[in-house]
């Protein structure tokens, strides 16, 4: 069995040392029939192995090609190669280190081609770099996380701008260097639309929805399949089910990335450590959400269920800066949200609805986000809850509304509005915090229900009201959202919440 490459972005060490890969070439082939690309992707999804990859394709080096479906595809033909990984440059200081590192990233560049260059200006330096490089063949630029030192200042805009301001200029360069490339790719995570890299290298193709590259990074199921077989196997043994049951919950916890509506990838990060550790867990997310995230999240009073079935159109991807950020493409942008469907609008411009890509991202971003509307961590927000979800399934609804009454009773009244919506938010939260199977905002061909809360012998439908909780009920009988699930053979209970008069809450449960 090969070993697992997690944390591994070297594409020359997981050849050599025996990892598994899995093969993309196809996809890169036809990546290098353009000239200069953009590609933008959440964290820990392949960006950096891709560009690794890449520089080894254009340096000639085949045999490390053996067997994957490249290799007797292109002439081999020898670049030099610039490969810029803002990973390693340091911008958290000031302008001045930010400038001396990326001097001797460059300058590491020439002294690998023994080419000597007097000049401390890192992008005059660049400049005479690709020009002398371009003597021997057409020089390849690769940059890795082009807009770090940005993203990582989002929260502070001064420190942001400014350092926009520097890489802005420096990419600049590229534009009147055009006869020295024969390809150059920029990788990161957002695309800021003031950014002046986009404005000014007008020729730089933004390949994020481009439906051909929709599957080169993240790993596809069939690949996961082919690639994994024995991993599978170890943690279907190890967890004690079925292949079949493993195989679906993996799908649930970290398939569901797409980029194109149709094509559902795997987190590479998150599935690898999942085989390393054969337990279901938050691999992606550990390290927290970013606390600028869920600011941004309550300032704008973003409601929860609402993340699931937004619909925006293609320009509201890059219409922010970092002085001007929007909730919904930042979160699309970093991996929070990403495409469920896309389709033509009635002005023929591209629509995308949005959603939460898996179990793992649902349940760590809103953990994350419940902790902090307590103003407490995860581990202190969560077990007062616990008893909630045994409630509803064991049909206890006097002990479930007691836990509910107390949950809202811990939450501030300056969140929200007090309104229905609020309290729906925080429910969903909460239930799914706690690992339920819940749906939100459903739509029915008699409208929208708030809820359906899934269990292996039940469902509730459930309908939120601040007022007369007999409304709530009203709504669903008049609209029988049931019948949507009248199929799945399972016992249906309609239950309506309301009151939350200084937040005591009302029930009403019933038959359909």
């Amino acid at each position: 069995m090969k070993k697992l490459p997690i944390g591994i972005q070297n594409f020359r060490e997981i050849i050599e040392n025996g990892y598994v890969y899995v093969d993309k070439t196809k996809d890169y082939h036809n990546l290098i029939q353009n000239k200069y690309c953009f590609l933008s992707r959440p964290r820990r999804f392949g960006k950096s192995l891709m560009l690794s990859t890449l520089k080894e394709i254009f340096k000639g080096e085949k045999k490390l090609f053996k067997g994957l479906w490249i290799e007797n595809k292109i002439d081999w033909n020898i670049h030099p190669v610039i490969h810029l990984d803002f990973n390693l440059i340091t911008h958290h200081l000031d302008i001045e280190t930010f400038e001396r590192t990326l001097l001797h990233a460059l300058k590491s560049s020439a002294l690998e081609y023994n080419i000597s260059i007097d000049e401390e200006d890192p992008k005059n330096f660049f400049q005479q770099l690709v020009t002398a490089l371009s003597k021997k063949a057409k020089v390849v630029l690769l940059v890795d996380e082009y807009d770090k030192a940005v993203i990582d200042y989002i929260d502070a805009p001064d420190k942001a701008g400014t350092n926009k301001d520097y890489i802005a200029s420096f990419y600049e360069a590229i534009k009147g260097l055009d006869a020295c490339f024969r390809f150059v790719m920029l990788t990161g995570v957002t695309k800021f639309s003031k950014v002046s890299v986009f404005s000014k290298l007008n020729n730089l193709r933004d390949i994020t929805f481009t439906d051909t590259y929709s599957t080169m990074l993240g790993i596809r199921e069939e690949e996961l399949y082919a690639n994994f077989e024995p991993h599978l196997k170890q943690s279907a043994d190890a967890l004690d089910i079925k292949d079949d049951e493993l195989k679906s919950k993996i799908r649930t916890w970290y398939n569901g990335y797409s980029w194109n509506g149709r094509d559902k990838l795997y987190n590479p990060f998150s599935i690898l450590s999942f085989f390393a550790e054969s337990s279901f867990n938050n691999y992606w997310f550990e390290t927290g959400t970013p606390t600028f995230l869920i600011e941004l999240i309550r300032k704008n009073h973003f409601l929860l269920p609402d993340l699931e079935g937004i619909e925006v159109e293609n320009y509201s991807f890059g219409s922010y800066g970092h002085d001007n950020l929007e909730p919904v493409p930042l979160l699309f942008q970093t991996g929070y949200l990403t495409i469920k469907e896309k389709k033509k609008g009635f002005s023929d411009e591209m629509l995308y609805r949005l959603g939460l890509p898996n179990r793992e991202v649902k349940r760590s971003l809103l953990n994350n986000i419940l902790g902090y509307y307590t103003g407490k961590g995860v581990s202190h927000a969560k077990p007062p809850y616990l008893k909630m979800l045994q409630s509803l399934a064991s049909e206890d609804f006097e002990s479930f509304i007691h836990f509910l009454t107390a949950a809202f009773a811990s939450l501030p009244y300056n969140l929200y509005p007090a309104k229905e919506d609020y309290y729906h938010s925080i429910f969903y939260l909460i239930l799914v915090m706690l690992g339920a199977e819940i749906d939100a905002e459903i739509l029915t061909d008699k409208g929208r229900m708030d809820a359906a809360i899934h269990f292996s012998d039940k469902i509730y439908i459930v309908e939120f009201k601040t007022g007369d909780v007999k409304k709530g009920m009203q709504q669903i009988r008049n609209r029988r959202y049931w019948e949507k699930f009248g199929l799945r053979n399972k016992k249906i209970l309609l239950l309506a919440v309301g009151g939350f008069d200084e937040k005591k809450i009302e029930y009403l449960i019933e038959h359909p």
